[in-house]
């Protein structure tokens, strides 16, 4: 932090149900959680235009907030970040179901079948379809987007099934990052050829450098 906070002001915040933050067991909606960081916002008088960056599920709420309030985002860094219906992008990829498919495969369809359930129960995302749909039908201008993801390696993430398959449900990850950088026309995707899904602790210092960059073409 220290490093991004001697070019411009940094802020984080735990949301509701996270770290310090109060636990609210209601279901809300990702307007309802754009808006509680805008009114947060408000109240502690910082000033925007703001660059928005945001970890897996983080970085979609990222983004939901870009879509919500786009005159006061200058730009914005998602890192291996989570889209609102990858679930049911990896269970669209699996093969058909069959008698004797591998057990892992088996498996795997019963989790994503049981994720797509849960997203519509589960806190903030209560409203998953309609901000998928949302999502894949907005643009951010040319608001300055990069998006940071893992290296596909299908051996790595899916050791358990067959080459070609792994290879498959790895293109889903990629493909999301991509739908993401599509949102702006001045969006790219980063490749942490060294990296996990948490780059950030993987590495840092290409985080960092993706958000001073936005943080610099944005002053432009």
């Amino acid at each position: 932090v220290p490093y991004v906070a001697a070019e411009t002001q940094v802020c984080a915040y735990d949301r509701f149900n996270t770290g310090q933050s109060g636990a609210d067991f209601g279901l809300l909606t990702m307007d309802q959680v754009t808006a509680d960081l805008h009114a947060l916002r408000q109240a502690l008088k910082i000033e925007g235009p703001i660059i928005t960056v945001g970890h897996s599920i983080g970085g979609t709420f990222a983004v939901a907030y870009a879509i919500r309030y786009a005159d006061d985002v200058a730009g914005g860094v998602l890192v291996d970040s989570a889209y609102p219906n990858h679930s049911a992008r990896y269970l669209a990829a699996l093969p058909a179901p069959a008698a004797s498919e591998n057990p892992e495969i088996t498996s795997l369809r019963k989790t994503f079948v049981a994720d797509v359930a849960s997203w519509k129960d589960c806190c903030e995302l209560s409203n998953w379809d309609e901000v998928a749909a949302q999502f894949e039908s907005t643009k951010l201008g040319d608001t300055p987007l990069v998006a940071l993801t893992q290296a596909k390696k299908p051996g790595a993430n899916w050791p358990d099934l067959p080459a070609d398959l792994a290879d498959r449900l790895e293109e889903v990850w990629q493909g999301i990052q991509r739908d993401y950088a599509a949102m702006s026309s001045n969006g790219q995707v980063i490749v942490a050829e060294d990296s996990g899904h948490g780059i950030q602790w993987d590495q840092p210092q290409l985080v960092l450098d993706a958000i001073l960059a936005v943080v610099k073409t944005a002053r432009k």
